[in-house]
């Protein structure tokens, strides 16, 4: 039964952490952008159609280029023989003023503004880097599962600890009270035999 407590306490205090580091990224990240970033409204002028260039064949997904369909079509065919991905997505072209008054022409991935069919002439708010006003972004939105993971955490420690508490709170066998408790041991006493009178040591008798 201990292994399986112990076992348990591992996967816990490591999922635990995963969740907790998880969440918090995501928050910070977030928070991050919507305090570095400047927000705008932006005017939406059209709707097009793009195309990303990946390479899927090592461990995770390494983006090679971004561009229209017909240019990732002919990177593919240049880079060949590497095995790249096309992947097609809808993006957004979007003009602004930025805090200057200077207007800005900017295009940015539909589902990272987060507007659900939007259309030409449509106004979106964004948010957009001062120092390069062509990178925009939508707004800072921390999606639920972020909180649910970081309370997921902390539930995990929270279980991790209560499975580590019987151990630890066992008692302890105490020496100094085993010493205490146990009969008092009184070494031999040895007399020697003494006879006495009332006006002193006598003589033994023979």
């Amino acid at each position: 039964m201990s292994v399986i407590s112990d076992f348990a306490q591992r996967v816990l205090f490591k999922l635990g952490w995963i969740a907790i580091f998880a969440g918090c990224a995501i928050i910070g990240g977030e928070s991050y952008a919507g305090l570095s970033f400047t927000a705008a409204t932006a005017r939406v002028t059209g709707i097009i159609q793009k195309c990303g260039l990946v390479d899927a064949t090592g461990r995770g997904i390494k983006y090679v280029g971004d561009g229209t369909c017909a240019e990732m079509e002919d990177m593919k065919a240049e880079m060949a023989p590497r095995q790249l991905e096309l992947r097609p997505y809808r993006a957004v072209n979007v003009s602004f003023n930025d805090k200057n008054g200077q207007e800005v022409t900017s295009t940015a991935h539909l589902a990272g503004l987060g507007v659900q069919n939007p259309k030409a002439g449509d106004s979106v708010a964004i948010l957009y880097n001062p120092s390069h006003p062509a990178i925009v972004r939508g707004p800072a939105n921390i999606p639920a599962f972020a909180y649910i993971a970081l309370l997921a955490g902390i539930v995990m420690q929270f279980m991790r600890r209560q499975l580590a508490q019987p151990a630890s709170s066992a008692p302890r066998s105490n020496p100094a009270a085993r010493i205490s408790n146990s009969a008092p041991v009184h070494a031999p006493q040895h007399r020697m035999p003494v006879s006495a009178t009332a006006g002193g040591f006598g003589r033994r008798s023979r």
